[in-house]
């Protein structure tokens, strides 16, 4: 089989291209817009392509697939997956959840008030002016990525001043939340969906420290709570292939959604020590192997990732 893995300069990128290159016998390609990106080296050939918004992007990926018979794309940035998934005719070969899932999952308003009655959910204040006994409150862009413009106001005052430099960033009201904060700690749980939309697999792992964004000490945990709500949540809207869900615990210890990306998570890594390889499955699937329940079971561990690793 012979795959191609964007985003290959950011840590889900690496660790998809390093899992495949190590754990199975398949020719592994990588893309990314820059070409500084380190994965494609540890790919066996690398592309440099426009970013996705470009008008070229698409060609771009054709020509890739033409040129090494592609038959799995694996996206990882965020900004790709609605590109991909407008184009799912033009490029098969990808594997992504529907635009109309990618589209809920890239805007966290539309996330949480889709999944209201489904999952607990933070508080968000429409008027952009919570009580007095809510604070601290999180001031977040709709959509965005990692740690990216996201701020706590700890007083009225102070949120006052974060929403006038955030306006300044080019985030105005309709563009962005002011939340519930809620101080974790923080959960993801790395799902695997088949093409029909049924859970396969759901490893919750705490992320104990983080590194750019990317979990760097995680601990999974077989949390039924978690798992569950995993299900019930992709009974209200369709994943397709890989998805990591996070969550986080409220002020009161209630677990509560914090997003959703339909991507393969940065710290797969751990969840591949924890018994289950993410990427592998992804490959199992599109072309209808047969897929054990030892490859969907965990364990509980606690892994130390070091920056060499991805």
């Amino acid at each position: 089989m012979n795959i191609l893995v964007t985003g290959a300069g950011g840590g889900s990128g690496l660790a998809t291209i390093r899992i495949l290159k190590t754990t199975t016998n398949h020719a592994v390609y990588g893309a990314d817009c820059s070409e500084n990106a380190s994965g494609l080296g540890l790919a066996d050939k690398g592309f440099v392509i426009p970013r996705a918004e470009d008008k070229n992007f698409v060609a771009a990926i054709q020509e890739i697939v033409a040129e090494k018979k592609i038959d799995l794309i694996l996206p990882n940035v965020d900004e790709e997956l609605k590109t991909f998934a407008s184009n799912v005719e033009k490029i098969p070969q990808v594997l992504i959840s529907s635009l109309e899932t990618i589209e809920i999952c890239s805007d966290k308003y539309k996330t949480l008030t889709t999944l209201r009655e489904v999952c607990g959910t933070p508080e968000v204040y429409k008027n952009e002016r919570p009580p007095k006994e809510s604070y601290p409150v999180v001031v977040k862009p709709r959509c965005s990525r990692g740690s990216r413009n996201i701020y706590i106001a700890n007083s009225p005052e102070q949120l006052e001043a974060i929403l006038l430099y955030v306006d300044t960033l080019g985030i105005p009201s309709e563009k962005r939340l002011v939340q519930e904060f809620l101080p974790g700690p923080e959960y993801t749980v790395d799902c695997m969906f088949d093409l029909s939309g049924r859970l396969l697999a759901a490893v919750p792992r705490q992320r104990i420290a983080t590194h750019g964004g990317i979990c760097s000490i995680g601990r999974t945990e077989k949390n039924n709570f978690l798992i569950t709500a995993v299900d019930n949540i992709s009974k209200h809207i369709s994943f397709r292939g890989p998805v990591n869900i996070q969550f986080r615990h409220s002020r009161t210890g209630e677990f509560k959604l914090l997003e959703i990306n339909a991507r393969i998570a940065g710290g797969v890594p751990i969840t591949l020590r924890a018994g289950v390889n993410i990427p592998l499955l992804c490959t199992k699937i599109i072309t209808n192997a047969s897929i054990n329940f030892s490859d969907c079971e965990f364990i509980e561990t606690k892994v130390y990732r070091y920056l060499t690793e991805v």
